[in-house]
């Protein structure tokens, strides 16, 4: 897309302000929760002018394909070449920000799953100082091999397959002598199915992971308690209490950092949701008026591509669900 974003320009918007050099601790502290939403409205702001003239110009298109209708009643021969041009004008203007909508997701996705890598060893640390050791070992070990996992299947798997949906919606709508309806279903649902077993694997594996690790340290944990109680003459009571009394504060800062991660997670995929879910809503709103017109080349073109980007929509959603619940769900039962 023309006026779209890159990682870069995400980086440099949400670090507006920082200066070049290496900030000291007072300047980190002066960096408020409501500027970084701020930078992140702005953004999407950004996202919603772009889609706003594409779909000025379909309505461009769609307007002249129905002024020419009369040109089809007439002369039955021209109606084949002005169905193809008046697709391939639709095309012209979808084609770039499609493609662009796709490679940009996939980088995203690329950065998302490399903070999460980087994210989970900080995370993991907290977790062992809160007394969570064979949680930490076991989520950071299984965030590093199915973050790996999940992307490699869906930059080299998923999103090659709807790019090649994009190419299949253009050949349905230019020959209506075949239908490729079909394998466009069924590109729609190898793509519903493989993220289906992606969620399934990575929370699956991630909620059981982290059961049984959770309740191996609070075993030890009281085991621990216990023993301080019982080792220390006169205080021990006193003294396991205090160390009860230092593992909830800690819990704190584990609760602490796994909000500012779910929030840097949804920060990079937000933006590309509200991309996709952008240019589903114009292209459905495309097919209407253009069924309308009773132009049905070009309405076939566009519920087409709406349910190839409806595809990658579910994608980006689904890879930002992973990736929050991934310490959400470790959150939450390590601190039951």
């Amino acid at each position: 897309m023309n006026q779209g974003y890159t990682y870069d320009d995400i980086l440099a918007q949400l670090l507006e302000g920082i200066p070049a050099e290496v900030p000291d601790a007072e300047t980190l502290t002066e960096l408020s929760f409501s500027d970084f939403a701020g930078q992140v409205l702005e953004m999407l702001k950004q996202q919603i002018s772009a889609p706003l003239q594409i779909f000025m110009l379909l309505m461009g298109v769609i307007l002249l394909s129905a002024l020419a209708g009369s040109l089809r009643n007439e002369t039955s021969g021209i109606t084949k070449i002005c169905d193809v041009t008046a697709v391939l004008c639709a095309v012209s203007v979808l084609v770039s920000p499609l493609t662009e909508a796709f490679q940009q997701a996939a980088e995203v996705l690329k950065h998302t799953a490399d903070f999460m890598v980087t994210f989970s060893g900080v995370y993991g640390g907290i977790l062992s100082v809160t007394g969570h050791i064979t949680a930490s070992a076991g989520y950071q070990g299984a965030v590093l091999v199915l973050c790996n996992i999940v992307l490699e299947i869906a930059v080299r798997v998923l999103f090659p397959v709807l790019t090649m949906g994009l190419a299949v919606s253009l050949t349905d709508a230019v020959t209506p002598e075949i239908s490729l309806s079909g394998l466009l279903n069924l590109m729609q649902k190898f793509t519903v199915w493989v993220l289906g077993f992606l969620m399934a694997l990575f929370l699956g594996f991630l909620s059981v992971q982290s059961v049984v690790a959770v309740s191996a340290d609070k075993a030890g944990t009281k085991a621990a308690k216990y023993a301080i109680a019982g080792a220390v003459p006169f205080i021990g009571g006193a003294v396991s209490d205090a160390y009860a009394a230092v593992l909830g504060s800690l819990n704190v800062l584990k609760s602490t950092a796994g909000m500012t991660g779910v929030i840097a997670v949804l920060s990079l995929i937000l933006p590309v949701i509200v991309e996709f879910f952008l240019l589903k809503m114009l292209t459905g709103i495309a097919a209407a008026i253009s069924e309308i017109f009773v132009l049905t080349s070009l309405q076939k073109l566009f519920r087409n591509l709406e349910a190839v980007i409806s595809a990658g929509f579910s994608v980006a959603a689904a890879f930002g669900v992973m990736f929050c619940m991934s310490t959400g769900i470790l959150a939450a039962i390590s601190s039951t």
